[in-house]
């Protein structure tokens, strides 16, 4: 949005409603958090309206509450009303990508991370969920060469979400079982005095 697109927006009063409606969404996500999805719907209907009724954060609150009545189809639905996505979050992206798979749309998946990387700027968080859905399409090399660039990474975090999207077990290092029995080695001796 250009300054001049800023002012006039913000001049004609939709400046409130976009910050109210935001408020709305996020309260939803509250509301999903203590499994009160009569509240959250709601909360997520008026965050869905008028100026932000294709803007990703509102429409991802909406697709909370659709996942939590076990709507897919609609949760989905409301993922691709967002007209938008150069503003979406690393968060939305995932979850995006993740609903198109789980509804046997992997082909959509793969193009939403790749929208993902383009906007982000980086192919790192989106690892775990280009995994899942090259495993979901049985592209096997794939995978393999994804595990093996995101075991490189030192986020951990991440690294552990690579290694459970593969199917794969998170290898022990030699060093952190050797630690852990020196570890106890040392708790023992100490016991027997």
């Amino acid at each position: 949005m250009s300054s001049t697109e800023f002012e006039r927006v913000v001049k004609n009063g939709k400046g409130k409603q976009i910050q109210q409606n935001y408020w709305y969404a996020s309260e939803a996500f509250k509301a999903l958090e203590f499994g009160d999805i009569k509240t959250a719907e709601t909360l997520a209907r008026k965050a869905v309206s008028g100026p932000t009724k294709n803007h990703a954060y509102p429409r991802l609150a909406f697709y909370g509450v659709r996942k939590a009545q076990n709507l897919d189809s609609k949760a989905l639905q409301n993922l691709a009303l967002i007209k938008n996505w150069d503003y979406a979050s690393i968060q939305t992206f995932t979850l995006a990508a993740q609903s198109y798979r789980e509804q046997k749309k992997p082909t959509n998946s793969l193009k939403l991370l790749a929208k993902g990387e383009q906007v982000i700027g980086t192919q790192v968080p989106f690892f775990p969920e280009y995994i899942a859905t090259h495993k979901a399409l049985g592209n096997d090399t794939q995978v393999a060469e994804l595990l093996t660039q995101c075991k490189g990474l030192s986020e951990s975090n991440i690294v552990a979400q690579c290694h459970n999207s593969a199917g794969v077990a998170i290898p022990q290092s030699a060093e952190s079982s050797s630690s852990l029995m020196d570890s106890f080695n040392s708790l023992t001796s100490l016991v027997e005095l």
